[in-house]
């Protein structure tokens, strides 16, 4: 099996530091060791809201490789589903534009996510987990915009 990795921070100051990517990098590369995935890429996202999808270069360029007609890659393993999305309506678009392609998401923290799941409690548990998702970068946002009023 082939995979295209896919990773993203938000803030410019985890950019500067290296704090996140580095970690995805290495965990998507030691997660495709071990089950013998062959990863053929890894497209990078900096410094950018998981909320945007018209600004994300990486994901864009990683969609067009998955749009290309020679390509048998079917697959993008991040390590949260969160480094994709973080609110429905990036979802909806990026969700849709999978299910077009035929590509499905591995996430290495959510063992049984699929974007084609019909079972029930995965769909259940797949929403829950996206909903804390969003729910934690409003929280984040709010406690940020709190900060720079004082």
């Amino acid at each position: 099996m082939q995979a295209y990795g896919y990773i993203r921070v938000s803030t410019d100051r985890q950019v500067e530091q290296g704090y996140g990517l580095d970690t995805q990098r290495s965990t998507i590369k030691k997660y495709c060791k071990e089950y013998d995935i062959e990863l053929m890429d890894i497209f990078v996202d900096e410094g950018i809201s998981g909320t945007e999808v018209e600004s994300r270069t990486g994901l864009t360029e990683m969609l067009a490789r998955f749009g290309s007609d020679k390509n048998t890659v079917m697959r993008v393993v991040v390590q949260h589903t969160n480094r994709i999305w973080r609110d429905e309506f990036a979802k909806a678009m990026i969700k849709r534009e999978f299910m077009r392609m035929g590509v499905d998401v591995i996430s290495i923290q959510q063992s049984n996510y699929s974007v084609y799941t019909k079972d029930p409690n995965d769909k259940l548990i797949n929403g829950i987990m996206e909903l804390l998702d969003e729910y934690d970068r409003t929280t984040i946002n709010i406690k940020l915009a709190r900060g720079r009023l004082t």
